[in-house]
């Protein structure tokens, strides 16, 4: 079950960084933290999980935006969205950005899933590109995250030839034949991932931007 969205909510630093910070340590205090390799050089990598509807509308002026910097990422998508906005998948791609493979339906208990059905789930999403877009993705990321490994998972990961993005944590390392390419933690909520989502969409209070840009250079620091 996800975190239900409030309309109303109130903008100060202060009370965000606590009610984060509360929240998090007391739901995702099991929370997985991975450590791989890396070498001296800094890379930046960016992606957008685009899980609802206004997600993709927003989508045309990131490519554009990216486009005029000369920078790629990567935008995880399920099927029911790519199968409602083909000219924005089609966008996607001809501007040279990659698109994971966000399962097929995006449910909303990925975590708990069998084999079976994760299987079903990522071959389905597979076919489906394959089929309307001739585009094969290469990467995976979960729906609404993974706390822990899944190695049923990452044995449909390793069958299919993809990598994985859903974990927390620094450097690439391989989980059972699989590339994990971890996402980066806050650096004030180390549970959390560094996104736009726990800084403006979280319940009852949301960080300034501002204050996401500050995080933003310490991370750039480090």
């Amino acid at each position: 079950m996800g975190i239900p969205r409030f309309r109303m909510k109130i903008r100060n630093d202060a009370l965000h960084s606590l009610s984060v910070g509360v929240i998090s340590s007391a739901l995702l205090w099991r929370r997985e933290i991975v450590y791989g390799e890396w070498t001296e050089d800094k890379c930046i990598c960016l992606s957008f999980d685009c899980d609802y509807r206004k997600d993709m509308e927003a989508c045309n002026s990131i490519v554009e935006l990216l486009h005029s910097e000369d920078v790629l990422t990567s935008f995880a998508l399920h099927a029911r969205l790519a199968m409602d906005f083909p000219e924005i998948v089609e966008k996607i791609i001809r501007n040279d950005h990659e698109i994971m493979n966000h399962t097929f339906s995006h449910p909303s208990n990925f975590k708990k899933l069998s084999y079976g059905r994760i299987k079903s789930e990522v071959e389905a999403f597979q076919d489906f590109m394959v089929k309307t877009y001739n585009y094969l993705p290469r990467g995976f990321r979960s729906p609404h995250g993974l706390r822990k490994k899944k190695r049923e998972l990452f044995k449909v990961l390793s069958e299919n030839k993809m990598y994985d993005s859903s974990l927390l944590g620094y450097g690439v390392l391989d989980i059972d034949g699989v590339f994990e390419i971890p996402i980066t933690p806050c650096p004030e909520h180390p549970l959390m991932a560094f996104d736009t989502y726990h800084h403006f969409r979280f319940p009852f209070f949301s960080s300034s931007e501002g204050k996401m840009l500050k995080l933003w250079k310490l991370l750039l620091q480090t």
